[in-house]
């Protein structure tokens, strides 16, 4: 059984305030979550406005699978309500 944890740094470009960031934020992590059928939380930077970091994990017997959910994952994100997906990382337990 293979855990896997994928960390996007999310730019969000032209939010001013919290609330306008955690709207445009919350469509796209629900969206992701019924698409992919993976667990997503914003997990760092909730008090900054044009910042986010969001932590995707998902749990499969195929490490293989896991990589190739994850990809199409942050190309969701990248391509999300104007995002930016300025770093992403890969964990495995």
């Amino acid at each position: 059984m293979f855990v896997g944890l994928l960390t996007l740094e999310i730019r969000l470009p032209g939010c001013d305030t919290l609330k306008e960031k955690r709207h445009r934020l919350k469509g796209v992590i629900e969206r992701a979550r019924s698409k992919f059928n993976v667990s997503v939380s914003e997990v760092g930077t909730q008090d900054a406005h044009q910042d986010a970091l969001v932590g995707i994990s998902m749990v499969n017997m195929e490490r293989l699978i896991i990589e190739q959910v994850f990809a199409r994952v942050e190309e969701f994100f990248a391509n999300g309500d104007g995002l930016l997906v300025n770093l992403s990382n890969i964990e495995w337990f």
